[in-house]
């Protein structure tokens, strides 16, 4: 053993720690808690997989009205809603992949835009529906105003959307 064993271990010791509370610093910027009523960008990465996750495992290609239709692919998709609230970061995401998935090159299928169009329309028939409209059907809303999600849309237009070359 050399002499200055201890030394070279108490470094070592304190290097550790150091690491333990940068990771610390780190996971806790990265994972914002729930508690504070903000969502960290663990749960909205961790949200848009799922959403790519769902899409690429859902088979456009049958419908069974109990498992295999647009409305159980919207509920896995946006999970609950609270009508009123507005429009959530988690939200703003998955319209960005949702966007991102209807005109990317990587994925096959014409149906994708047609597909990502009838998510949006069911979650903004979701968000703007109030306690006395539980009975109606999504078909009769017809938004005189802005829609919900234009600031969004118009954003992905602006700075990822495929141009033509």
């Amino acid at each position: 053993p050399r002499s200055d064993n201890q030394q070279i271990r108490a470094r070592i010791r304190q290097s550790e720690m150091y690491l333990r509370e940068r990771s610390s610093i780190a996971e806790s910027n990265w994972n914002l808690s729930e508690s504070s009523g903000q969502t960290g960008m663990y749960a909205v990465v961790g949200k848009i997989l799922s959403v790519l996750e769902d899409l690429d495992r859902y088979v456009f290609d049958k419908m069974d009205p109990n498992t295999n239709c647009l409305d159980v692919l919207a509920a896995k998709i946006w999970g609950p809603c609270q009508p009123g609230n507005g429009v959530s970061s988690q939200d703003e995401a998955v319209v960005s992949i949702l966007c991102e998935w209807a005109v990317t090159n990587n994925r096959s299928g014409e149906h994708r835009g047609f597909v990502a169009a009838k998510l949006l329309e069911h979650r903004q028939a979701e968000l703007l529906s109030t306690d006395d409209d539980e009975g109606k059907e999504e078909e009769e809303y017809y938004i005189s105003s802005t829609p919900v999600f234009q600031e969004v849309l118009f954003k992905f237009l602006d700075t990822e959307a495929p141009t033509l070359t």
